[in-house]
């Protein structure tokens, strides 16, 4: 599903972040989001996750949706920190599968 005709590289790859991280909440258990889902509404689905967990996981899909939907100019700089939060999700998630 494509969320944007906004043209711009940093647009597409903050989508493909959020796309990374929705796949890794999968993999933990978490259904796969529904078509009439928001991804607010998907976020809410991490119940169990620490408030880090969900901080992150909001920080992404806000930034995805103003990459999405948003025509002011995108700052492209929210990419590195979207994706620092990505790999801090999969540390998190790593560290509550060894215990």
């Amino acid at each position: 599903m494509a969320y944007s005709g906004l043209p711009g590289d940093a647009r597409q790859d903050m989508l493909k972040v959020y796309f990374k991280a929705e796949k890794m909440l999968r993999k933990q258990g978490v259904p796969a989001r529904e078509p009439s889902q928001t991804v607010g509404e998907y976020n809410l689905l991490l119940t169990n996750g620490s408030d880090a967990e969900k901080e992150d996981l909001k920080w992404i899909q806000v930034s995805a949706r103003r990459a999405a939907y948003n025509p002011d100019p995108f700052d492209g700089s929210a990419l590195t920190e979207a994706k620092n939060k990505l790999v801090g999700l999969k540390e998190h998630f790593k560290n509550r599968g060894a215990k």
